[in-house]
């Protein structure tokens, strides 16, 4: 069974499950009260009788329901488009190029998120693995019957009266290498999840594949620290996709006998790196993210300076720079004051601040802000743009990019001319 909603949409508490009209029973509500107690995050706004999933967007799976929460992009899109939007953002985020032939693949499919997610990984690792699993060479040392490698000569003579033994130095050629580990250990916390029977299929018998492969608990850090070479460079993808999987998901959580896992992307974050990864590709490197060069004060005793100006995105040109900050959020009257009080600060801690730019995704809500405001300073004035962006165009990225320079740049251009 299966469950989809968008942020901020009601689901309903019934004695009786009822997909239909998106109503859970008692047991599921307990289990999501435990989630967000155990994450310490506000994911939902509870109700009398309802609860409402705040901007965290993915997978909660029970052992017999699924609830599929996908963003609200825009005002009118179909939950079939929504999906394929945040697909696209999830994959420009976490740089996964998915080939053209998978891509065409999977266009027309309308299961849920997470089965596309990982149809997407089966085929990229089928087609890697069909080119050879990764070896790569491992020392060791061994007491055996006859001399293989190089003779250890210290070791040797420490057990000099063992003279049936020799102490041998060698190397082998192996696929259980921290890069398998990670893979494999991807594959058995997928296995775990809500998935179709096809996708199930399909994991399983790539995990045969992986049989010589030591199981190991791999964190976070372990896919942050793996650095692939010229041999294994060709697992670029599925190793990104690894560390999304490996990152988004947590385990089980337990009540009674009941229980369920999830995979879900906080929306602010995920806006935030989406805008900044997809500038990045149009201006390279003129594009940084979380700079933290200024600070807001300085000590008039010690010297010492204190609240580091952090903002989203800083886009530098020749002589000046545009601050860009995102807000993933539906307007109800005017921006918030605290945000406008924070792009003040960045705007005069930050040196030639062309204009600062407050941005939210589209939305009706959204565009009766939209305008041009000069911040009153007796200092000097500064420009501040409420923008909107059409989310909705996500789904082909040549156009959203267009989108975006003309936002920023206030003219057409071609994002593939630069």
């Amino acid at each position: 069974m299966k469950i989809s909603v968008l942020e901020h949409e009601k689901i309903y508490f019934a004695t009786k499950t009822d997909i239909t009209n998106k109503r859970i029973s008692e047991k599921y509500k307990q289990l999501l009260f435990q989630l967000e107690e155990k994450q310490q995050n506000k994911l939902f706004k509870w109700g009398r009788n309802f609860v409402t999933p705040q901007q965290w967007v993915g997978i909660i799976h029970f052992s017999d329901l699924t609830i599929e929460i996908l963003p609200k992009i825009a005002d009118e899109i179909p939950l079939e488009k929504t999906r394929g939007i945040l697909i696209n953002m999830l994959k420009v985020v976490h740089d996964i190029p998915v080939r053209d032939q998978i891509e065409s693949e999977f266009a027309f499919i309308k299961n849920g998120l997470l089965d596309i997610l990982v149809a997407f990984f089966i085929k990229e690792l089928e087609i890697q693995l069909r080119k050879g699993t990764f070896k790569t060479y491992c020392k060791t040392k061994k007491r055996l019957n006859k001399i293989k490698g190089s003779l250890d000569i210290s070791e040797q003579i420490n057990n000099i009266f063992m003279v049936d033994k020799f102490s041998c130095k060698y190397s082998y050629y192996t696929a259980d290498n921290l890069l398998n580990q990670i893979i494999k250990y991807t594959l058995t916390l997928i296995a775990t999840l809500g998935i179709s029977s096809a996708n199930k299929t399909a994991v399983k018998r790539l995990l045969v594949l992986f049989k010589e492969v030591s199981y190991r608990n791999i964190q976070s850090i372990d896919v942050e620290n793996f650095k692939l070479d010229r041999l294994n460079q060709r697992y670029d993808t599925i190793l990104k996709m690894c560390k999304m999987f490996i990152h988004s998901y947590s385990f089980e959580i337990k009540c009674g006998e009941n229980v369920l896992d999830f995979m879900l992307f906080d929306m602010n974050r995920l806006f935030e790196r989406f805008i900044y990864k997809t500038l990045q590709k149009i201006y390279g490197s003129r594009v940084q993210a979380q700079v933290t060069k200024n600070y807001l004060l300085k000590s008039l005793e010690s010297g010492k300076q204190k609240i580091m100006m952090k903002p989203d995105i800083v886009l530098y040109n020749k002589d000046s720079a545009i601050i860009i900050d995102t807000k993933w959020k539906v307007i109800r009257s005017f921006v918030s004051e605290a945000d406008v009080y924070q792009m003040n600060a960045y705007s005069h801690s930050f040196h030639n601040i062309e204009s600062s730019v407050l941005l939210y995704p589209k939305s009706t809500s959204n565009d009766r802000v939209v305008g041009s405001y000069e911040i009153q300073s007796n200092i000097e004035k500064k420009i501040l743009l409420i923008k909107t962006i059409d989310l909705g165009q996500a789904a082909r990225m040549s156009v959203f990019r267009k989108e975006l320079i003309k936002l920023l740049e206030g003219r057409e251009n071609s994002a593939d001319s630069r």
